[in-house]
């Protein structure tokens, strides 16, 4: 409640429409704010809140569509490849809200996509609503949210599913916040997507391969669990990729950074991913790969 009527309050005083809770143009919202004249919730483009609620609601149902195309139930998937469908769940939804926001900032004039109401109601959208909708009392009631919820419910994580899948997305949220308003530049976005891919996919590839393991211990929880070198190598080979790829798409990095980054990036990623708590490795690669993409800048710039 508190974080709901901070963001509201925060929302409204800042720099976009005047627009309250009326989806209405604003013919003088311009030169004064954001140039944005188009209809606006709470002072921010209609169309942000409609895409994000859009991708809450049926993103996972369009993956979940695709598979059974394939051939692959519902209740097979969440029988014999929970571990997957819950890693190719959190790769896309990730991407989709780092790639929503960005389109809407090429899109709509005036939006900022790295504006700070923008990224909160965000994180609020996707760590709290969510957390709300996949809570017992409702998902009990609601069967489209009790679908959702199983294919996330991983059996080694149970009892602490919803814990741990809400206390590494304020992990991921506020590294995300942090590092959009540190830095001077879109490196963060290079980050994001090692963690989203790095991450993503050295759980079915440990799964599928993994042969030599070690253990990690879980989050504030006395368990452990196992994690192999196989994992570990498609961590690192993933994130040399995405910052190449990054690096190319947000242009900031000299030649001579590029380089130093495929170096130092990975293996500090690659590290991170190996010592982070169970289910706070999203986080760990994220941070440490953010924060060496800032020093390579700084140094190599």
């Amino acid at each position: 409640t508190i974080t709901g009527a901070f963001l509201v309050a925060g929302t409204l005083a800042s720099h976009y429409c005047d627009d309250f809770l009326f989806f209405e143009e604003d013919s003088d919202c311009g030169e004064s704010d954001s140039d944005y004249d188009g209809p606006s919730f709470m002072t921010i483009p209609i169309w942000f809140w409609l895409v994000q609620l859009f991708l809450l609601f049926f993103g996972n149902m369009i993956i979940r569509g695709f598979l059974l195309c394939c051939g692959l139930t519902h209740e097979v998937l969440c029988q014999y490849y929970v571990n997957y469908i819950r890693k190719l769940h959190q790769m896309v939804e990730s991407f989709f809200i780092l790639m929503a926001n960005i389109i809407l900032e090429y899109t709509l004039e005036g939006f900022n996509a790295e504006d700070i109401w923008i990224v909160l109601w965000s994180g609020w959208i996707w760590l709290f609503l969510k957390y709300v909708f996949l809570s017992q009392p409702v998902r009990e009631k609601v069967p489209f949210f009790m679908r959702e919820f199983q294919a996330i419910d991983r059996p080694e994580d149970r009892p602490y599913t919803l814990f741990w899948l809400h206390t590494e997305g304020v992990a991921v949220w506020t590294v995300i916040f942090l590092l959009i308003f540190v830095a001077d530049n879109r490196q963060y976005v290079t980050a994001v997507l090692i963690g989203i891919f790095a991450d993503g996919i050295a759980e079915p590839v440990g799964i599928a391969f993994g042969k030599h393991k070690y253990r990690v211990k879980a989050f504030m929880v006395d368990r452990w669990y196992w994690r192999s070198y196989e994992g570990s190598a498609a961590v690192y080979l993933v994130s040399v990729a995405a910052v190449v790829g990054g690096s190319i798409w947000t242009r900031v990095l000299s030649d001579l950074a590029i380089w130093m980054a495929i170096i130092f990036v990975p293996p500090v990623a690659t590290l991170a991913e190996a010592v982070s708590p169970h289910t706070w490795d999203n986080a760990a690669i994220i941070a440490s790969s953010g924060i060496m993409l800032q020093l390579v800048d700084l140094v190599f710039r």
